[in-house]
């Protein structure tokens, strides 16, 4: 049961990050274009 809640967070941790990898190049962009 350990287990499982470690893999979740991790997988919640990497979703998290991916997000937010994606989203902020993108709000930069808008940012710098206005």
């Amino acid at each position: 049961m350990l287990h499982q809640t470690l893999q979740h967070l991790t997988t919640s941790r990497v979703l998290e990050l991916l997000h937010m990898d994606l989203m902020g190049p993108m709000q930069v962009e808008s940012l710098g274009g206005k």
